[in-house]
């Protein structure tokens, strides 16, 4: 294939999606003209920034889970201590680079390099008691905590996710406590929770790999076809939060992006009675689209 072929190519391929965000954009700004200079596409609102500092406005999202900082610990001692036994190697290779480097005059040093063993072994066990060792322990003390250990009871909000090209749907328990009735709550791209209380997820994919992020949460787990998978949290401060697909899952994947509402519990409440009973008044049982859930313990 010649290069004024290859460069055709691309260039339709631009103009196609291009085109593609274009219509989107204004299809957008029609349905909700009232947004037009704060609604960007599909990101959601536009941020305004001013008076941020740089950690502010590039530095992680805000932690907002009771177990978030945990994570925020072991990302940063790894971070830090990564980089600290990266500067000692780059500084001890460019520095007695610099020592011995070569001079009118000086003449070449020889040695069995037993000393520069030892001292390459302390640094290698060093590394090993200091990194290794801390990450093998948390890694199956985290698994046993936060993974093998799944909250159950009355108190526990209970949600089904499943991610689809290229949207979020979320289901929940209706008045009657069961999966599957028609008085369940089904919502597309919003996830509501309550503020203070246990939130456990049970994710299955409809078609393809996603990956269901909310960075907030500082958790992250796959949602397989065919397979559920599990992940709780505690949220600990309202407002509203970005759910992100972080897997590359199609042409639109960048269209993938919900929101969990994190509110009072008492508006909690209001809100899942009020929907409930609007589901089991809207229930059509010829609707397959709404009939998703699985029994919930899978």
């Amino acid at each position: 294939m010649n290069q004024k072929l290859v460069r055709i190519l691309l260039s339709l391929v631009f103009l196609m999606s291009f085109g593609s965000m274009a219509n989107d954009r204004e299809m957008l700004n029609k349905q909700h003209p009232e947004a037009d200079q704060l609604q960007v596409h599909t990101l959601g609102q536009r941020p305004e920034y001013g008076g941020e500092s740089f950690l502010e406005r590039y530095g992680p999202p805000e932690n907002i889970t009771e177990h978030g900082g945990h994570f925020d610990d072991v990302f940063a001692y790894v971070s830090w201590g990564v980089l600290i036994f990266f500067l000692a190697v780059v500084f001890g290779v460019v520095g007695f680079g610099w020592m011995y480097r070569s001079k009118p005059g000086r003449k070449a040093f020889y040695t069995t390099g037993l000393a520069e063993k030892k001292f390459t072994m302390v640094l290698d066990i060093l590394f090993f008691i200091t990194m290794d060792c801390y990450l093998i322990y948390f890694s199956v003390y985290d698994t046993k905590r936060f993974l093998m250990t799944v909250p159950q009871g009355p108190e526990v909000v209970e949600i089904q996710v499943m991610p689809q090209q290229w949207v979020w749907n979320f289901r929940y328990k209706g008045a009657d406590g069961v999966f599957n009735t028609p008085d369940d709550i089904v919502t597309v791209n919003e996830m509501w929770v309550p503020n203070g209380k246990q939130v456990s997820l049970q994710i299955k994919s409809k078609d393809v790999i996603h990956g269901f992020m909310v960075p907030n949460v500082r958790r992250q787990v796959d949602a397989i076809p065919g397979q559920v998978s599990r992940i709780w949290f505690k949220p600990i401060k309202d407002g509203t939060y970005e759910i992100a697909c972080m897997h590359l899952c199609g042409t639109a994947h960048y269209k993938m992006k919900g929101f969990m509402k994190v509110v009072d519990e008492s508006d909690y409440q209001n809100w899942s009675r009020e929907m409930s009973e609007w589901s089991a008044a809207k229930y059509d049982p010829d609707d397959a689209r709404t009939h998703w859930g699985w029994q919930w313990g899978i």
